[in-house]
């Protein structure tokens, strides 16, 4: 047997349903969350009082946080930087970084230096856990700089992630 692709409207409706339930939780309406799921909620496994509890705790769904967040100018090519940092997850799922922005920049890309600094589609940042973001390993490039980076500056990343959440990201431009 082979296997057949689904229609592009069904992936189409399967990434919406994805991020309307990502901004249901955000926005704390639980119910509408949980008819997301199969059957009016059943699929989940739980009842709906149940799966609003699940979230008693929760500030936003994917909450992340950066810590030790720095942008490092290139001595090279004053025209690119590179995002630092380590990226904690506190939730019980796994969420991918698939993107980033910033204003300063033309572009952010997501590299592995690893891999001939090869540009990468996604990462996953573990349920519990952290992603650590190096210059010798993976980071954020900031493409085609608009500007001169000033050492101590303060610039905006916004991080994106599977469900089209966005994070924004304050990091200091570290001195070269």
């Amino acid at each position: 047997a082979s296997a057949t692709a689904a229609p592009a409207g069904d992936a189409d409706a399967a990434v919406q349903a994805v991020i309307d339930y990502y901004q249901a939780i955000n926005q704390q309406q639980y119910d509408a969350a949980y008819m997301l799921w199969a059957n009016n909620g059943a699929a989940s496994g739980q009842t709906l009082d149940q799966f609003k509890q699940g979230f008693a705790q929760t500030a936003a769904a994917q909450d992340i946080a950066v810590k030790n967040a720095r942008v490092v100018v290139s001595a090279a090519d004053p025209k690119s930087a590179t995002f630092v940092g380590t990226i904690d997850n506190p939730g019980m799922y796994a969420t991918y970084l698939t993107g980033a922005t910033a204003d300063v920049a033309e572009r952010v890309e997501l590299r592995d230096a690893k891999k001939a600094n090869a540009v990468v589609k996604e990462v996953a940042i573990p349920e519990f856990g952290a992603l650590t973001l190096e210059a010798r390993g993976l980071h954020l490039k900031l493409v085609n700089l608009k500007r001169p980076l000033r050492a101590g500056e303060r610039i905006d990343v916004m991080l994106v992630n599977e469900a089209q959440v966005k994070t924004r990201i304050s990091a200091v431009v570290a001195a070269r």
